[in-house]
């Protein structure tokens, strides 16, 4: 999305997950997959066990200019 969105409004940034954002005890813990289980087919299960770091990725004008893996993303300075 923040892909998508950096190309249909240009010279502006664009900060989204590849992966969910995961919180614990309302502490952001930042993006990262987690283990689903299906039940039944209207059923899935989030069990919460991380297995995959996630990334912030940052867009301009359509372009990845910047990739993180920190808990929260890091504010754009633009001297």
């Amino acid at each position: 999305m923040a892909e998508a969105l950096s190309k249909e409004y240009p010279n502006a940034y664009f900060t989204g997950t590849t992966e969910n954002n995961h919180s614990e005890n309302g502490k952001e813990m930042g993006p990262y997959k987690t283990i689903e289980i299906k039940i039944a087919d209207y059923v899935d299960i989030d069990t919460n066990i991380k297995i995959k770091d996630g990334y912030w990725n940052t867009y301009y004008n359509g372009e990845l200019i910047r990739q993180e893996n920190t808990r929260s993303p890091n504010p754009i300075i633009i001297e």
